[in-house]
């Protein structure tokens, strides 16, 4: 299947149950690769990257890890946890999770290298994957734990329809 969308959206990719990438203006987002290990051990383990996430001294171990877990993930809208890369000119720039629960509610998040903040990379690539889970999917519950003092993430899903649900926990689910 290729969809065209104008906001933003370029194509999504998908064949049979495979989901293979979604498109931007600038950014493609798919399965994380094994060549790409040290650039997401590279991000991952700066603590102005750590301060605003569950884990702590993250280690290339830990990158070749979560790589070898998901990089031949097929989403077909089941339940599970999932994992995929934010690329940029063919170079990993961030990761985006989610967690299909058996209810239908999506648990995202995101990690964006800190030398690409500020550049509108974390919205363009939140928005267009968002609009992926919820157009090709169906998926109409989405939701966020976001640490208080992470300020731009908490800007970031209001402009995405997230309201705030509890101090720490944002929702989305008005199409």
């Amino acid at each position: 299947m290729d969809v065209c969308h104008h906001n933003n959206i370029i194509a999504f990719n998908r064949t049979g149950d495979v989901m293979q990438s979604v498109r931007t203006r600038r950014l493609v987002l798919k399965n994380l690769e094994m060549k790409d290990a040290y650039w997401l051990y590279s991000y991952r383990a700066l603590s102005c990257v750590e301060k605003y996430q569950a884990w702590k001294d993250y280690s290339y171990d830990d990158a070749v890890t979560l790589i070898l877990q998901t990089a031949h993930q097929n989403f077909s809208g089941k339940p599970g946890i999932y994992q995929w890369g934010i690329y940029l000119d063919e170079r990993l720039i961030g990761d985006l999770y989610w967690q299909l629960e058996n209810d239908g509610i999506c648990w995202i998040g995101y990690t964006l290298d800190p030398h690409y903040w500020h550049q509108g990379y974390a919205l363009e690539a939140v928005a267009a994957w968002m609009k992926y889970l919820h157009h090709v999917f169906g998926i109409q519950n989405m939701m966020a734990r976001i640490l208080p003092e992470n300020e731009a993430s908490i800007q970031l899903v209001r402009k995405l329809g997230f309201r705030q649900l509890y101090p720490e926990i944002y929702v989305k689910n008005n199409w």
